[in-house]
């Protein structure tokens, strides 16, 4: 809100021609004009696109465009202003709603590529029928992977017992549950729990690592 209230400083000169054609424009908008559409583009997309930069890190921003973002903001904004959405007396109002759909659009995108690791580190780290093997085997990991992987096993392994370490160590070197079984000298039962307690324990570690 700080950010929106110092941009919107700029535009409390605004005389009544301005905001007459504000209106003009934002009625012509809500009807479909494509005129008027690039209007609004033109008016703010830079600065949109440096907003999207300020709040995105470096290392997401080579995950997504901050400028495709910033499409995505206006595709939003065109889409529910056209259904009538929302009610605006002036380009400050009209910049304040951009920036926060904007930013909006930056955290989502943030969450979605973080939840995107944890799905693929759940997957080919620990799977519910303890099919723990397929890590990394689909694909070389980024080294964000890498590195999301290694602190995550870090910190598992050094809560598991020497016992746990050893199924879970064996699951990763693609051993089955019977395999696991025979060579630690347990049921393939007790296996299962054990795996059942780390893909758990792992869900846990993840949720604290976001």
């Amino acid at each position: 809100m700080k950010l929106i209230a110092i941009v919107s400083i700029n535009f409390q000169g605004a005389d009544v021609t301005s905001e007459t054609s504000f209106q003009g424009i934002m009625g012509k908008l809500k009807a479909g004009d494509s005129v008027a559409a690039a209007d609004v583009h033109q008016r703010y997309a830079d600065r949109l696109v440096q907003l999207a930069r300020r709040r995105l890190a470096k290392r997401y921003q080579t995950k997504f465009d901050p400028d495709d973002v910033v499409q995505s903001a206006f595709h939003s904004f065109f889409r529910r202003h056209a259904e009538g959405q929302f009610e605006f007396e002036s380009w400050d109002n009209l910049w304040s709603l951009l920036t926060s759909i904007t930013i909006r659009k930056c955290g989502r995108r943030v969450k979605s590529y973080n939840s995107a690791k944890r799905d693929i580190q759940r997957e080919h780290v620990l799977n519910a029928d303890a099919d723990m093997a397929a890590l990394g085997a689909s694909r070389e990991p980024t080294p964000d992977d890498a590195a999301l992987l290694e602190e995550t096993l870090d910190q598992l392994l050094s809560e598991l017992s020497p016992d746990q370490q050893q199924v879970l160590i064996l699951k990763l070197q693609n051993y089955s549950n019977e395999e696991i079984s025979e060579k630690i000298g347990r049921t393939e039962r007790t296996v299962y729990r054990v795996l059942t307690l780390i893909r758990q324990r792992l869900q846990e570690i993840e949720g604290e690592l976001s």
